[in-house]
């Protein structure tokens, strides 16, 4: 699904601006937006997994102290 960059690639690339075509350089909205599209997607998903280990982590958090508060009355 996604392109990796290979140390040979890597080592030819130049930075954007050494572009013959920089700063007028042109892109492919289709590729782009869907790219944009999934990357935003996988955001999502990243951010909402990472909210519900919080809350997962809240929720046992307050679960061991009120159990340790209900053992220390007796």
């Amino acid at each position: 699904m996604y392109d990796l960059i290979t140390a040979k690639y890597a080592a030819i690339m130049t930075w954007i601006h050494q572009a013959n075509d920089w700063p007028a350089f042109t892109w492919n909205s289709e590729v782009l937006v869907q790219k944009l599209a999934d990357t935003r997607y996988r955001q999502g998903r990243l951010l909402g997994q990472m909210t519900s280990a919080t809350a997962f982590n809240r929720y046992h958090r307050m679960a061991r102290l009120v159990s340790g508060l209900s053992r220390s009355r007796y």
